[in-house]
């Protein structure tokens, strides 16, 4: 069996490993070049849904989201495809002042639209909400 990529598909995965490393290194000006400028965000978070229009607003998100922390890892990513999507996921451990004290754990998963450039036009995110370290197994 022969699997091909669209067009988009394929130069998606660069800008789409890009997004991945401005998260890890916190790099939002990176994170806004792997963006459209029209893009929309819709996530599901733990406080309901959130729909962004462009990518000023959908890099504040993710910067408020991921930004301003005392500490970050990225402890997990992947890229993969789906039905004409990229799929994304990725773990973070991180410590920010306005989530209390102690380290927390956050997974998101995205399936992005990718337009001809590559960049990515639009993101259907699911976030876990930023869980304490240690309760990951508690019901």
């Amino acid at each position: 069996m022969t699997t091909s990529l669209t067009t988009a598909e394929h130069t998606g995965y660069g800008h789409a490993g890009r997004l991945l490393e401005a998260l890890a290194h916190q790099n939002f000006v990176m994170l806004a070049d792997a963006l459209e400028g029209d893009v929309h965000l819709r996530a599901l978070v733990a406080k309901g849904l959130v729909e962004l229009e462009g990518s000023a607003e959908v890099v504040g998100k993710f910067k408020f989201w991921f930004g301003d922390t005392d500490a970050f890892e990225l402890l997990d990513a992947t890229i993969g495809a789906v039905a004409g999507r990229l799929h994304l996921s990725w773990r973070v451990r991180l410590q920010a002042p306005r989530l209390g004290e102690g380290w927390r754990v956050v997974e998101q998963q995205a399936y992005v639209t990718c337009d001809q450039s590559g960049r990515i036009a639009r993101i259907d995110l699911l976030c876990t909400g930023y869980i304490p370290v240690g309760k990951e197994l508690l019901p």
